[in-house]
């Protein structure tokens, strides 16, 4: 779970080479924190509901599932609008685990 911290804090220092890669101002990388804000929002939210219906684990495998692909894809990303949505896809894995796993925690 380190390492879910570790790839969710590594945007800031990295935004210079950011915006060289997409050929984008600075200014314009805006979106991608609008992105991991929402995809955030919305994994805890959907972490708190799905559980209650399906298998917790399964809930935790999608998470995985959804942050890896994010990670995975990032890097070959050109265009700040698909960026910010698999921002938004990564950070919702990611909140999926991470609520999810609490959940397991705290319900058995």
């Amino acid at each position: 779970m380190y390492l879910q911290g570790v790839c969710s804090s590594l945007i800031g220092p990295t935004l210079p080479d950011l915006g060289k890669n997409v050929n984008a101002e600075l200014d314009s990388l805006s979106s991608i924190f609008l992105g991991c804000f929402v995809g955030g929002i919305g994994g805890a939210l959907l972490a708190g509901i799905i559980p209650s219906h399906v298998n917790r684990c399964l809930v935790i495998s999608i998470g995985l599932g959804l942050l890896s692909l994010g990670i995975i894809l990032i890097p070959w990303i050109h265009d700040v609008t698909v960026l910010a949505c698999l921002f938004a896809v990564a950070m919702c894995g990611f909140n999926l685990t991470d609520t999810g796993r609490w959940k397991l925690c705290l319900n058995g």
